[in-house]
């Protein structure tokens, strides 16, 4: 909760978007600096995929992840990377720009200050989250503090079977920070966020009009279900932006048939696959939305799609041989698939999921625009992008009714465990609605304009990023909690249990400032 851990956990971004940047030369070495620079989004999930991979492995090992582990992960990918780029070097060619204007310049100064916005929440989020301090949180220190997920520990938490990708992750920041802090770590979520939203601009730079594609990239933080969780330590919403970034990509292989693409979603869905459990389901229902959309070619093509579902199912046979080797339960349903007769749970799931995703109070519209786009691609003749995106929908609806009708334990009324598993579906239905409504519209227009427009747009942008933070400034400036913040007059602290029984008999409380007070019983 300080400048320095701020600086840790930016630095360890900046790496895995590194490590992304060299993954991404070796799948595309010719792409121009202009076009690095568009795609940064996409080679940091890139890293952070690659990351969650290489530290589950070194779990799965027995190796203790610790720095000179981590670095070994980071260190490996960036030399191979490097090594295959330079093999493939291929001429460079000409950048794709975000062709900005005025108008959009100021939609995407709206997209920053909801950014900025966002960092503020996420800097002091204390671990309020259930799952979050029941389970993600203490995976997480128990990486940090030990290396190891010992099976004993595993088997006395809530979701012990989960994958550990997103708590290796945590652990990593944790180290970047240098201690053990649960508040600032909450800004590795604030980080996913962003590079999600970056990605699906720079993917859709010269595919999609600006005064089109800027405004779904701010409902991405727009929408109140995503808006209220966007920092909270749950595995949903990065489960989400993988999988609905893997749906971009095989979306826009459909259309440009680069095999480049095949291999960044695989990447992606790798990650997705140790992020949850049921990421693998989620990968599965996308593969098959792209295997339908392409039945007119599938004999030449079938396999490209099939390798992203299988990379999928190889991240979480890896995490499973682990589970099993240890002799705990696997990544299937408790119950095994004595849900299937349970049919009348079956519908209350899908009827469950989507009233869920039609509630405006939590999704506004942007199921319904979605639905329309995919209508207006069927109209107009873009028939491929309508079937796929129809597709998709269908079966993420029908992927994530599955999900709550094998778990008995999940309950149907709580809004929050829905929206959380439904959220996957509104942020993939968000990221494919521009490229849907660009082709019922037609070829994008790359507006000409004038080096003294770009400057004046890009400028506007800067304004918008420099306002937000500049007014909080100007009412005080930016404050750090100390944990005399939370003293109490005549109370006794302590800083460890073992201290706190030795002052006194009294009840021994946590007080917030990651401190112990011993209150009088």
């Amino acid at each position: 909760m300080s400048i320095h851990a701020i600086l840790g956990v930016t630095l360890y971004n900046l790496v895995l978007a590194g490590m992304g940047s060299v993954l991404l030369f070796a799948l595309r070495p010719g792409l121009s600096i202009p076009d690095r620079v568009r795609l940064a989004g996409l080679s940091y999930l890139l890293g952070v995929a690659a990351a969650m991979v290489a530290f589950t492995l070194v779990i799965v090992l027995g190796i203790a992840l610790n720095w000179a582990s981590i670095v070994v992960c980071v260190a490996l990918p960036i030399a191979v990377g490097a090594f295959v780029g330079r093999r493939r070097r291929v001429p460079s060619r000409a950048g794709v720009t975000l062709g900005l204007t005025i108008p959009s310049a100021c939609i995407l100064g709206l997209v920053v200050v909801a950014l900025e916005a966002v960092f503020r929440k996420g800097r002091l989020q204390g671990l309020l989250e259930f799952d979050g301090w029941d389970s993600w949180g203490p995976k997480a220190k128990s990486l940090y503090f030990f290396g190891h997920l010992p099976p004993h520990f595993l088997a006395d938490l809530p979701g012990g079977s989960y994958p550990p990708g997103l708590p290796a992750l945590l652990s990593g920041a944790l180290h970047a920070t240098g201690s053990p802090d649960v508040v600032t770590v909450h800004l590795q979520f604030w980080f996913l966020g962003v590079g999600f939203v970056a990605a699906l601009l720079g993917l859709m730079a010269g595919r999609v009009d600006p005064l089109l594609l800027f405004p779904f990239a701010l409902l991405v933080f727009v929408m109140p279900d995503i808006r209220s969780r966007s920092v909270d330590m749950y595995g949903d919403l990065a489960l989400g932006y993988g999988v609905a970034t893997v749906a971009l990509l095989l979306a826009l292989w459909l259309e440009e048939r680069d095999d480049w693409l095949i291999v960044a979603a695989a990447l992606l869905a790798g990650g997705a696959a140790l992020t949850k459990r049921e990421g693998v389901v989620l990968v599965a229902c996308v593969v098959l939305a792209a295997l339908i959309a392409s039945v007119d070619r599938l004999r030449a093509a079938w396999w490209r799609p099939v390798c992203v579902l299988g990379a999928a199912v190889a991240a979480s046979i890896l995490w499973q041989i682990w589970l099993s080797a240890h002799h705990l339960h696997g990544n299937g349903p408790s119950g095994g698939l004595h849900f299937l007769s349970d049919g009348g749970r079956a519908w209350d799931s899908l009827h469950t999921v989507v009233d869920n995703l039609f509630t405006f109070d939590l999704w506004l519209v942007s199921l319904t625009i979605g639905i329309a786009a995919v209508a207006l691609c069927a109209l107009v003749g873009a028939w491929r992008g309508a079937l796929y995106a129809g597709s998709l929908i269908a079966l993420l609806i029908a992927g994530s009714s599955a999900i709550l009708w094998s778990d008995a334990t999940l309950q149907l009324t709580d809004v929050n465990v829905v929206s959380r598993l439904a959220g996957t579906t509104a942020l993939s239905v968000v990221a494919l609605t521009p490229l849907l409504l660009q082709r019922a519209w037609g070829v994008p227009r790359m507006w000409r304009v004038p080096a003294w427009h770009r400057a004046l747009a890009w400028g506007a942008v800067a304004v918008a990023a420099i306002a937000y933070p500049a007014t909080l400034l100007a009412h005080g400036g930016v404050r750090f909690p100390k944990a005399s913040d939370c003293d109490r007059p005549g109370a006794v602290y302590a800083s460890s249990y073992p201290e706190a029984k030795r002052l006194g008999n009294g009840k021994v409380v946590q007080d917030g400032c990651g401190r112990l007070r011993v209150e009088p019983r």
